[in-house]
């Protein structure tokens, strides 16, 4: 997920912050900005959470992808203690879950879902909640891409870069019957016994 993708949805779909959205890193490098006289959110990317491969012949991983919404209340004077600001806290939730969950950011990830919120700060000017979303990534690919640019693991990228298959050569030596005894070290019953008995040879044409 891009944090300047979300940043231009919300804007276009979260009407109660006007255009008072923006993206940051977290909230302490966003605090000393947050000066803003109307209510405000940003997009902060947050931890990022690797699952095993999926499967055993090529590395294929999901990675969920989180990322917080961090909205800024401002508080009225005289109004330390947080009232009018706890009434907005739900509607809030209601706008931004509206406009996020089931949305798929362009990229790889899959649509948002909703993970909850927490309290991050509060002082006489402000109060801020963090909305936490999260979305679904797959890194790698079950089958090669045509193009080395679109390798995600370096497993694919080194795949990539082999010379094409020109063919192939296989060269059987039967392990019974067809052994020839006088042939196998001693104590060994059976094959195999040094000897080809079949090949097969298939060249693959490339236009």
């Amino acid at each position: 997920m891009t944090p300047s993708d979300i940043v231009a949805h919300l804007r276009a779909h979260c009407p109660g912050f006007g255009r008072n959205v923006a993206a940051g890193i977290n909230w302490d490098a966003l605090q000393a900005s947050t000066q803003l006289p109307a209510r405000a959110a940003y997009v902060v990317p947050t931890d990022e959470k690797a699952g095993e491969p999926l499967y055993e012949n090529v590395i294929v991983q999901e990675l969920v992808e989180g990322v917080d919404i961090v909205v800024a209340f401002p508080q009225a004077k005289g109004d330390e203690g947080g009232y009018g600001v706890a009434d907005e806290v739900s509607a809030v939730r209601k706008e931004l879950c509206r406009a996020l969950v089931g949305w798929t950011p362009p990229g790889n990830a899959g649509p948002l879902i909703y993970e909850g919120r927490s309290f991050v700060h509060t002082d006489r000017a402000k109060a801020v909640y963090a909305f936490s979303f999260s979305a679904v990534e797959v890194l790698g690919h079950a089958e090669l891409p045509n193009d080395p640019a679109a390798a995600e693991t370096w497993e694919a990228f080194e795949l990539l870069g082999l010379p094409e298959l020109q063919g192939i050569d296989i060269r059987v030596d039967a392990i019974d019957p067809m052994v020839d005894r006088s042939l196998l070290p001693p104590g060994q019953t059976h094959g195999p016994d040094g000897r080809i008995e079949h090949q097969l040879k298939k060249d693959f044409p490339h236009e």
